[in-house]
């Protein structure tokens, strides 16, 4: 999942959207986070595309995501861990699967 506001990783990755919002940034109610919570649980998603420093998109308007979907950075902050950072993309992964290689964390 991507919170890079860049959807187009999914056609990247060649894999779906696990929420309905196309970018992170239309998440910003309190029922929108907790959808976007819901979402990340029950379609077990593994990996988090969290910042790309090459991309425009991450910080439109000056607010970032953590101050603007704070609900949803709580619960990563919980459930997930800072896993390897390719060419200025971080990338997070589930905390219980912190062990595993890029290889196997599909």
């Amino acid at each position: 999942m991507t919170l890079t506001n860049e959807p187009l990783w999914y056609y990247f990755m060649d894999m779906p959207n696990p929420t309905r919002h196309p970018f992170a940034f239309y998440s910003m109610l309190e029922s929108s986070q907790d959808e976007m919570i819901r979402d990340m649980e029950g379609k077990n998603v593994k990996l988090l595309i969290m910042n790309s420093e090459n991309s425009p998109f991450c910080d439109l308007d000056g607010i970032p995501n953590a101050e603007r979907m704070p609900r949803v950075y709580e619960y990563i902050e919980d459930n997930y861990a800072p896993f390897v950072k390719i060419d200025g993309i971080d990338i997070w992964i589930r905390a219980e699967r912190r062990t595993a290689s890029p290889s196997q964390a599909n």
